[in-house]
Order: C-alpha cells, then sequence, then structure tokens
C-alpha cells in the first residue's frame, strides 16, 4: 500500500491487494490514536473526562478549564465538546442596588435591589454599592415619665421617633397643669398670682 494507507484484504492467488486511505480526522469530541501501516488503521477515541474537542479534525483532545483568573468565574461544563469559560464577574450595580456574593470558581458577585423601609420603620445604614439598607421601626409609645417626640421618616429617611424624659418640676412660680405622656410634655405654667407656688 502507499504511503497514508493500510491494508485492508491481503493480496491472494487470485485477487489483488486491497488498501484504504488512514483516517487523519476525527469528528469534535473524538481524537486519532493508534498508528496507520501495515494492516492498521488509526482510530478514533472519544475523549477523555476532563477533555475536549470542539471541532472536526486530527487535533487531539485538550483539557477543560477547571479554573480562571482573579476577577472572572467559570461558566458551563466540560463535555466532549466543550469546555467552561470564564465570564467577568459583575463589579458595579445600578442606583438603588448593592453587590452580594463571591466571585471565584463558579461563584459570581451580582446585584441586589436594597430594602426599602416601611411606612412604620426608618433608615439606619444608607444604601450603597455594597451595602443594603437597613430599617428599624420607629417607637409609638414610651414608659412612664417620657414623652414621644418626633417623627417617622417624614422629611428625610433618617427622621425617627424617640423617648424623651418628662418635665418632672417646675421653679417657684410656676406649676405642671397636665400630666405627661403620649406626646404631650406639658410646659411650665404661671402659677395664679394667689399662688406661692
Amino acid at each position: 500500500c502507499d504511503d497514508g494507507q493500510y491494508e485492508v484484504t491481503a493480496p491472494t492467488a487470485t485477487s489483488d491487494r486491497v488498501c484504504a486511505n488512514c483516517t487523519t480526522t476525527c469528528d469534535a469530541g473524538f481524537e486519532l490514536v493508534g498508528e496507520c501501516g501495515g494492516d492498521s488503521n488509526t482510530e478514533c477515541k472519544s475523549c477523555d473526562e476532563g477533555y475536549f474537542k470542539s471541532t472536526e479534525g486530527s487535533d487531539w483532545c485538550s483539557a477543560c478549564t477547571t479554573e480562571c483568573p482573579s476577577g472572572s468565574y467559570l461558566v458551563g461544563e466540560c463535555t466532549a465538546t466543550s469546555t467552561p469559560v470564564c465570564k467577568p464577574c459583575t463589579t458595579t450595580c445600578n442606583a438603588g442596588q448593592y453587590l452580594t456574593g463571591t466571585c471565584g470558581g463558579r461563584d459570581t458577585t451580582y446585584c441586589t435591589a436594597c430594602r426599602t423601609c416601611s411606612s412604620t420603620q426608618y433608615e439606619t445604614v444608607a444604601c450603597s454599592s455594597s451595602t443594603n439598607r437597613q430599617c428599624s421601626t420607629c417607637l409609638t409609645s414610651c414608659p412612664s415619665n417620657e414623652y414621644l417626640s418626633g417623627q417617622c421618616a417624614v422629611t428625610s429617611a433618617t427622621e425617627h421617633t424617640s423617648c424623651l424624659p418628662c418635665t418632672s418640676s417646675c421653679p417657684d412660680g410656676k406649676f405642671l397643669s397636665v400630666q405627661c405622656g403620649g406626646r404631650s410634655n406639658p410646659p411650665c405654667q404661671p402659677c395664679h398670682p394667689a399662688c406661692t407656688r
């Protein structure tokens, strides 16, 4: 047989040798193994686990990608015809979102909408590119001897109510006209001229 051929059928007393061209290319997912010559042909063998070949040809299978450089993550699966690819991790988010998650391996960072405080809450930590908004519930009542002051997130997100101590005594010539409590801290009122305190 000529170069690049192998013997398919040996010659006999009544027939000539039959030769065929050696296999030189394999489909995607397969690679050439063995040597062509004599009565042996090369063969196409499927890629081993962890290796791939994406196109037809004489190339060998290549190792699938298993690691990515810093700032990127692995996407896809290793098959006989494809390899995972490295994609850049998300680094910035739109307004009203913050970045969460970890970049590396098969994990990526992603953007999440910041929490919205309810009408009975106020903002304790603002939404930023890397931090979610934190909310706390506004006070609606106070213990005895204290009164409720302020408003809950009316003029600003961080505005909140608080409990302040009630006025417990007045200077000479003035008196407390009503009891302190709720949202009321009564001021000291002037005494009637007939009063001594």
